[in-house]
């Protein structure tokens, strides 16, 4: 999106002019358009409802913009980041409609303009690409800021914001396709692709590859598929970073649950099995388009979980890359075990001095959290704190659930090392402690999303249609 910058004068032309309001503050937005529309504004706005959040939007044709949208974001005293984002969800939402593409955004009414503009380009997110007569996907091109004082600073901010929502929007599309149209291999082409556009470092180990570094639990799970398996890393690096984080994301393209095969009922919402992909993948491009001072790296493990005749059985023992054997109770617990490998790879290869896996794990956190929290579990309170604090920042919250000692034994095999899922219940701990077992000594979270990615109600800015 282009990001122009202006006083208090509206570009030469633009679709439409957004005032977001507190309240009734509409005095301040008739300062700002001419006196016939300042005069519409004031009528119009005085005849409404008073209900928060109330758009009113109109054409002014002899006006250099196409319309006037007024948002009505509700009582300064009530507002936070997340209300204004709503807010500016539903006012994209309505310009869908109206197809306005070429916009420009009032700053002088004190509503803060950075999550304005997130709940504008995440609410403007349309997946309709598979559709043979579909209209045309509504994107915003350019957006002109007005009445700002500081450009610099302005366009800066702007900038971040376009980074991390594009990015999100990103790995939404990611996660939206269909698994016929997002395999391994078409999962690894698109990461390149991201990598070749944002100049992260890229590579993708095919299935000799990933045999000659003894991944036996990657491949077991993709051993039930035709499609083979793939272990994608993108890395960004900035010349003065000292510190290196680690992002692994459970990239299962398609999840039948194996021989435990699941129930029909909602298989088809296993494409999103890949969201802990989608999302450190995004992540980086969102880095690496911010260049901080840090390197970062997303390791993706890819495969899918079907039941052929190869596919791994209940009962199979396989050996994990690093030595460790594991019994398979369920091969539908197939997540854990190609995260093993990965968590592995990133560890040995990169030496973060911080890492965090991010996965659909368990239907169990979904029981405990619902879809309003994800689960965290860690030894580690510095990074749990961290990454609370940044979920909470973006209202994308974090729940820490424990995995202490006396967890330890959900995993014994009479057997193997371990077992791959827990019979005795406490089935998101005991995922988080299956891994555990793959981390040396780097200070590690577990992300839990399963929630959050599959059961999401809907918010304004967070529509997908």
């Amino acid at each position: 999106m282009k990001i122009t910058v202006s006083g208090n004068k509206l570009p030469a032309r633009c679709d439409c002019f957004i005032i977001p309001l507190y309240g009734d503050d509409k005095d301040i937005a008739c300062k700002l358009v001419s006196r016939a529309d300042g005069k519409l504004i004031h009528a119009a706005w005085s005849a409404r409802k008073k209900t928060p959040n109330k758009l009113l939007y109109f054409h002014t044709p002899t006006s250099p913009y196409g319309g006037i949208l007024l948002v009505d974001v509700g009582k300064k005293k009530d507002m936070d980041d997340t209300a204004v984002r709503n807010a500016a969800g539903k006012a994209v939402g309505l310009l869908k409609q109206n197809s306005g593409r070429n916009l420009a955004l009032c700053t002088a009414t004190g509503i803060p303009f950075a999550p304005f503009l997130e709940g504008l380009i995440l609410g403007a997110y349309r997946h309709d690409g598979y559709k043979s007569k579909v209209k045309r996907p509504y994107d915003i091109k350019s957006l002109c800021l007005v009445d700002i004082k500081d450009a610099a600073s302005a366009k800066a901010e702007a900038a971040v914001v376009c980074a991390r929502a594009e990015s999100a929007n990103w790995a939404r599309d990611l996660a939206n396709a269909p698994a016929n149209m997002m395999t391994p291999s078409i999962l690894a082409d698109r990461a390149k692709a991201m990598a070749d556009e944002t100049g992260c470092e890229f590579r993708a180990l095919n299935e000799k590859q990933i045999r000659k570094e003894g991944m036996g639990c990657l491949l077991g799970v993709a051993q039930g598929s035709k499609e083979e398996a793939r272990l994608i890393t993108v890395k960004y690096s900035h010349p003065d970073a000292t510190k290196t984080i680690a992002l692994v994301g459970k990239g299962v393209t398609f999840d039948a649950g194996g021989i435990s095969i699941k129930g029909s009922r909602g298989m088809q919402d296993m494409k999103f099995d890949m969201s802990g992909a989608a999302a450190v993948l995004g992540a980086i491009r969102s880095i690496a388009l911010l260049k901080p001072v840090i390197n970062a790296v997303a390791v993706v493990p890819a495969a899918e979980n079907l039941p052929d005749g190869g596919a791994l059985k209940p009962g199979d023992i396989i050996t994990a890359s690093n030595g460790k054997t594991v019994e398979i109770i369920s091969t539908d617990a197939e997540g854990r075990l190609i995260l093993a490998d990965a968590l592995v790879y990133a560890e040995k290869t990169f030496a973060p001095d911080a890492m965090a896996d991010i996965a659909t794990l368990t239907g169990s956190v979904c029981v405990a959290l619902g879809s309003e929290h994800a689960g965290v579990l860690s030894r580690h309170d510095e990074i749990v704190d961290q990454l609370v604090a940044a979920g909470e920042s973006v209202n994308e919250c974090l729940w820490r659930l424990p995995m202490n000692k006396p967890y330890d034994g959900l995993l014994d095999s009479k057997n193997a090392d371990i077992i791959n899922t827990s019979t005795a219940g406490a089935g998101t701990i005991a995922g988080a402690m299956f891994l555990s077992h793959f981390v040396k000594k780097t200070p590690w979270a577990h992300l839990d999303i399963a929630g959050t990615a599959y059961g999401v109600k809907s918010k304004p800015y967070w529509d997908s249609s």
